[in-house]
């Protein structure tokens, strides 16, 4: 007779070892560094610059002397004008990292509960989760993504925004009520006036939306329609601003077409190359705990033919990489690299349903793995955290304390600072440098652009790291 112990037993280690809490407290595992390491986050590079701005010439001519003097991302700059520096709260600045994050974590929520109608709420727990293990995981550059005040507000906001955009385009698709396309229209202006890249993908989404309702329905989606009407207008508003010339003009080597389209490609491949291996296992991990509950109706969702979404997926990457060496004439920044990761995971999670869809449609058997496959497939994601990546590193400045130095750094830099009002001022050069929240510092030179914004915040003459 067997004991009910032993099975009991057996039991709590069969839950422990499935795919659903192997991938739930994966996430967690994930999220928990970023949330702490927050704590220790300090305003550098161009951080000063809109806050002095904001402050010497008010909310409402900071925004017209951006636009036209350097940048045509409208939505953008009137939230980094609203910077926490300029009601001179470094507490609040601090805590952007961790709103940005449980902001990620439910718009990704949100978007769950729409695609999977009346799913379970662990489901979607499970769908954010996955999610921002991939993105953080992928990330270029943490530092630029989340913690870098400029950065995050100009990429990881648009990435937020763009994810509700899809919610009420998905709920406008699904029952054409007005109010949806409102809502649409409001998030299109918020993200085509972020940055340059998310207008590109956004627009380039919704006309390949457009386009394919169009080829399966044979008549004209009039709601899609006015909402690439108005994302044509709003995207005209930024490739006409006079910042843009400006900025443009100090960028030598930008528009050559042919380059940037062949250098796009490669980083495409490349690219791809580097995503997909882990992500096709970490897929087979999440459908393996996700399976079992998919319900029919889900599939209108994801009603597209896979090779169609492939081909998207991959202009999207393209399109990515061509905008940064049409800009700029070189690689895109890791900022913008970042991103490219963010619509990557997007896309690839779409695609894997919709081909899990596909395949059901066509009652094909979907891939069912053994508990043994299932043991490899995990020893395969610990073992890629255990080589150098971000998640690793934001816990290694946690727990060999560079983090808590820099910031003690930082503290002791405010303090000479306070202590040299309206003098020039001199300051240490930065010893311990946290990868995940090290950003840009000062110069030696009293003249650099971040140098000057930061002396000018701060009331001093000027300031300067000392010359080693």
């Amino acid at each position: 007779m067997k004991s009910p112990y032993m099975e009991q037993i057996k039991s709590f280690f069969s839950r422990c070892l499935s795919s659903e809490m192997f991938l739930i407290l994966l996430g967690v595992f994930t999220v928990i560094p970023f949330i702490i390491i927050s704590y220790f986050n300090n305003p550098a590079a161009d951080d000063f610059s809109y806050a002095v701005e904001s402050l010497s010439r008010g909310f409402g001519n900071a925004q017209i002397w951006w636009y036209t003097n350097w940048s045509s991302r409208y939505f953008a700059t009137a939230l980094l004008s609203l910077n926490p520096l300029v009601f001179k709260s470094f507490f609040l600045f601090k805590l952007i990292p961790v709103v940005l994050i449980i902001a990620l974590f439910l718009s990704l929520y949100y978007l769950a509960r729409t695609l999977f109608i009346n799913a379970e709420k662990r489901l979607c727990l499970l769908f954010s989760l996955c999610f921002i293990f991939l993105y953080l995981f992928f990330m270029p550059n943490v530092a630029e993504g989340i913690y870098w005040f400029a950065g995050a507000i100009t990429y990881q906001v648009a990435n937020i925004l763009t994810t509700l955009l899809f919610i009420r385009v998905i709920k406008l698709m699904q029952t054409k009520k007005i109010k949806f396309l409102f809502l649409s229209v409001l998030f299109v202006f918020c993200v085509i006036g972020s940055n340059e890249l998310s207008m590109l993908i956004v627009d380039f989404i919704l006309a390949a939306v457009f386009g394919y309702a169009f080829f399966k329905e044979k008549k004209i989606n009039f709601s899609l329609l006015i909402l690439l009407v108005f994302a044509f207008i709003f995207s005209l508003v930024v490739y006409f601003s006079p910042g843009n010339t400006v900025r443009g003009n100090t960028i030598p080597n930008d528009h050559q077409f042919a380059f940037s389209a062949w250098q796009a490609a490669i980083q495409t491949i490349n690219h791809l190359r580097l995503w997909l291996p882990l992500s096709i296992v970490f897929i087979l991990i999440f459908f393996d705990a996700f399976n079992k509950h998919i319900k029919a109706d889900w599939g209108s969702n994801f009603n597209v033919h896979p090779l169609y979404v492939f081909i998207v997926l991959c202009l999207i990457i393209f399109i990515g990489f061509f905008t940064g060496y049409w800009s700029r004439g070189v690689c895109p920044a890791a900022r913008t690299k970042n991103a490219i990761c963010f619509f990557y995971v997007a896309g690839f999670i779409y695609l894997a349903f919709s081909m899990l869809f596909y395949l059901k449609k066509k009652e094909k058997s979907f891939l069912m793995i053994s508990p043994w496959v299932r043991y490899v497939l995990f020893v395969i994601i610990l073992i890629s955290l255990s080589h150098k990546n971000n998640i690793s590193v934001a816990y290694a400045d946690l727990i060999n304390g560079t983090a808590y130095r820099y910031d003690a750094e930082m503290k002791e830099r405010y303090e000479i600072i306070n202590n040299s009002k309206g003098e020039d001022c001199i300051v240490p050069k930065l010893i311990n440098y946290s990868a995940t929240i090290g950003i840009a510092d000062i110069t030696t030179n009293p003249d650099c652009t971040r140098n000057k914004y930061q002396a000018t915040y701060f009331g001093l003459k000027s300031i300067k790291t000392k010359e080693e």
